[in-house]
């Protein structure tokens, strides 16, 4: 069976929009920050969202691929058991860690070298957003379900219902409450995923699988999935890296708050391409859907590059980084070299987004963690050749990490050549 356009863009296009949705969360958390802060607190408290968006992230990264795990292996009703078993797992596993982290002394030891008064606003919301990892990793699940099913529209207004609600509880607070702007954020962050794992619980429930299949081991789930998490978690790292970068570099907090406002809008041009693993995993087969898959995940990337050179030549990025997100001028500058520096990573994820999906899809997950290492070792490299130089935080952070993604997707395509030749090797036995 041929595959065309329509199909692809009809699994697509509500997958795309639920990334939207949830770049969307980030320009809405700095603006609540910003427009509840006194002048001399927003580099502060901006600096201390980027800190504490990479460590939730980090932390919760074994539950981030439950999406392409149950995408990939929820096959029939024993199968799909044995995933909500797994999953439930996982979300323990990273509830725990993330409630650690906020013991007084444990906290003490991964804050010590921040500036005190980011440490200090960034407690409250750490511990705050301790429920994210396990609401996170229930939705991913139910979603991983619903692709499978086709259901991807559920998706979208599940993401919809997201969006919606960390405006009307963030900015509900911003007006009607005395509290922080990042202890708002954090509040409306957990709100808005415990909003749309309860929808994408409901949503799902017709999507369960019926048909009888083998039953699947803790055992082989764990090493279908473990490969993807380290992949994922290695990938996560690398705001961790960059944030240690950047504190460590001149103005420790302005380079930090640039940084994060410059990745509120970044962020917003990549994530569009962070919905086509699941695309390439579900259509991919060899020949005519091989290439218009391929085809199709560079037109995305390439049109989202563009779109950022052309914001960064005609300084739009710098009139939402002062008017929509209100950053202070000095940050705003900060954030448009940062801004301009990373025009090539949409085109970069996409390329990556491609392969891994293939990868995945031939069950060839370990390749994706290999070039994840590499990806992550040269970026550490980089940003500690930038901070030795001396370079300015933008410059290091968005040029380590385009270096360490185009030695990952190297590595990446040099591992799904193999396996296509492997694959077509097997077939003709």
């Amino acid at each position: 069976m041929t595959l065309d356009r329509r199909q692809v863009l009809r699994l697509y296009l509500p997958l795309a929009l639920s990334w939207i949705f949830m770049a969307i969360e980030s320009p809405i958390c700095v603006r609540l920050i910003n427009l509840t802060a006194t002048a001399d607190l927003k580099d502060v408290y901006t600096a201390a969202f980027q800190v504490l968006m990479s460590t939730a992230l980090f932390i919760e990264s074994p539950v981030i691929d439950l999406l392409s795990t149950s995408t990939t292996l929820a096959k029939g009703r024993a199968s799909y058991a044995a995933l909500a078993r797994f999953s439930w797992l996982m979300m323990g596993l990273c509830t725990v860690l993330h409630a650690l982290s906020v013991v007084p002394g444990i906290y003490g030891l991964w804050t010590a070298k921040l500036d005190p008064r980011v440490a200090e606003a960034l407690y409250w919301p750490m511990a705050m957003m301790i429920p994210w990892s396990a609401l996170i990793g229930w939705r991913r699940f139910k979603q991983g379900v619903l692709i499978r099913a086709g259901k991807t529209k559920r998706i979208g207004l599940g993401t919809g219902l997201r969006m919606t609600t960390i405006a009307s509880v963030g900015f509900g607070l911003a007006f009607g409450s005395s509290l922080p702007g990042i202890q708002i954020a954090a509040i409306a962050l957990v709100c808005s995923v415990f909003a749309e794992a309860v929808y994408a619980h409901f949503a799902a429930r017709d999507c369960a699988p019926k048909a009888e299949d083998e039953p699947l081991s803790q055992r082989k789930l764990a090493g279908f999935h473990l490969p993807l998490t380290l992949t994922t978690m290695a990938t996560l790292a690398s705001g961790l890296f960059i944030a240690q970068a950047l504190n460590a570099s001149n103005d420790a907090v302005t380079a930090l708050a640039g940084w994060q406002v410059a990745l509120t809008i970044i962020w917003l041009h990549r994530t569009v391409v962070f919905a086509l693993p699941e695309v390439v995993i579900t259509f991919f087969e060899r020949g005519q859907k091989e290439a218009l898959l391929r085809r199709f995940c560079l037109e995305v990337g390439l049109s989202m590059s563009a779109l950022m050179a052309l914001s960064a030549v005609f300084g739009l990025d710098r009139v939402i980084f002062a008017n929509i997100l209100g950053a202070r001028p000095g940050t705003v500058e900060v954030a448009h070299q940062a801004f301009a520096l990373c025009v090539l990573l949409p085109l970069i994820n996409a390329i990556q987004s491609y392969i891994r999906g293939a990868l995945t899809a031939l069950h060839l997950t370990v390749s994706r963690l290999w070039a994840v290492l590499v990806g992550t070792l040269s970026l550490a490299g980089g940003l500690w050749v930038g901070v030795l130089l001396g370079w300015p935080g933008a410059v290091t952070a968005a040029a380590a990490q385009t270096l360490s993604l185009l030695l990952e997707v190297f590595v990446l395509s040099v591992a799904l050549k193999r396996g296509l030749g492997a694959n077509s090797a097997a077939a003709s036995v």
